[in-house]
Order: C-alpha cells, then sequence, then structure tokens
C-alpha cells in the first residue's frame, strides 16, 4: 500500500536523475543526455514552477532501457530544477519491485509512472 511511510522510504532510497542516468549503458546514456539537453521550459512556466510555495515529492519508476522513459524522464527532471520546492527521484522499475508492483496500469508493470506526494509524503497523484 502507497502509504506516507513506505513513500517515505522509497524516496530516500531512490536515485536522482544524475545516478540514474549513470546506472544505464552508454548508449543509453547518450539517448537520455540527448533528451534532457535539447528539453526546455518557457519562462512562463519557469515563473509558475518558481511560485509553489509548498514541497512536493515526486518518484517516477523508471528503466534507463525504456524509449518511453527517455522521451519523458528529462523533461520531468527539467520541471523539479525549475522549482526548489519540488524533488524528483527515479526508482529503478526491476530493482524497486514492492513499489513498482503497486503502480500496475492494466495489470502490467509499466514505466515511465509519476507519483506525486505532499510534503508530508502523503500520496497526491500518480
Amino acid at each position: 500500500m502507497l502509504t506516507a511511510d513506505f513513500l517515505k522510504k522509497k524516496f530516500h532510497e531512490t536515485a536522482t536523475y544524475e545516478a540514474h542516468v549513470a546506472a544505464g549503458a552508454p548508449t543509453k546514456q547518450e539517448a537520455w543526455n540527448r533528451v534532457y539537453n535539447q528539453a526546455a521550459l518557457t519562462e512562463t512556466h519557469k515563473a509558475l514552477l518558481r511560485a509553489f510555495t509548498r514541497k512536493m515529492h515526486v518518484i517516477v519508476s523508471s528503466g534507463v532501457w525504456c524509449g518511453d522513459c527517455v522521451a519523458q524522464c528529462p523533461l520531468i527532471q527539467r520541471i523539479g530544477e525549475a522549482s526548489a520546492n519540488i524533488e524528483v527521484r527515479f526508482a529503478d522499475r526491476d530493482e524497486h519491485a514492492d513499489l513498482s508492483s503497486q503502480l500496475a496500469i492494466n495489470a502490467g508493470v509499466r514505466v515511465p509512472v509519476a507519483v506525486f506526494m505532499a510534503e508530508d509524503f502523503e500520496l497526491v497523484s500518480t
């Protein structure tokens, strides 16, 4: 169950963006870096994100090998970087099966899946 205690524990066990990407093969790292370098937020979006006053924790269940993750996770990271109140961590789907199994979609363990939590790690949305 996605309790605040479980999510807090998982948040502290999961990786930063840099560490998550570094765990992949060199060709996968190149793909992630290419998308990250192209990902950009508008000044309007940055201003909106900087205006957030409450802390938000985000865990993204991901796989460095996953094409959808390559396309989406760098932008999620950019969103986190735009606000001092958003902290993003990345959970390798297979390494953190106790989390990813609870995020199944149509009975399948899919990636990426983002879990949004309040400052006290209470679940807000997936």
